[in-house]
């Protein structure tokens, strides 16, 4: 990834990564409507409000909320929620990858007090 990066870019990477606070807003921002779909707040409870069940439904209810006439194909279920788990390690691997930038600090040497 390095490689096709322009140097201004490499910047801009090093200076999200230096910033934690922008960089925890940025994360919240884009895994928001992901992580926090099925979370209790405060209001009416909507435990079916979540992704992976969302996935489920969409394959084991028609659109008006019944039970579909054929069996679900469970296989393609347990693929669509692989795929989306898949795509979210790759996000997470991006924020990691965005933190190599951080500038790293050299300590100074201390002088000899006894010289």
């Amino acid at each position: 990834m390095h490689d096709f990066l322009t140097d201004l870019e490499k910047a801009e990477l090093r200076r999200l990564a230096d910033n934690p606070h922008a960089l925890e807003a940025i994360k919240k921002v884009l895994l928001a409507g992901i992580y926090q779909q099925g979370t209790l707040t405060k209001g009416k409870a909507q435990p079916l409000y979540n992704w992976a069940v969302g996935v489920t439904l969409n394959q084991t209810q028609d659109a008006m909320g019944r039970p579909k006439d054929n069996p679900p194909e469970y296989e393609k279920i347990g693929q669509r929620v692989f795929a989306i788990t898949e795509g979210l390690n790759y996000l997470e691997g991006g924020f990691k990858e965005i933190e190599t930038y951080k500038t790293t600090k050299v300590k100074e040497p201390t002088k000899n007090q006894a010289r």
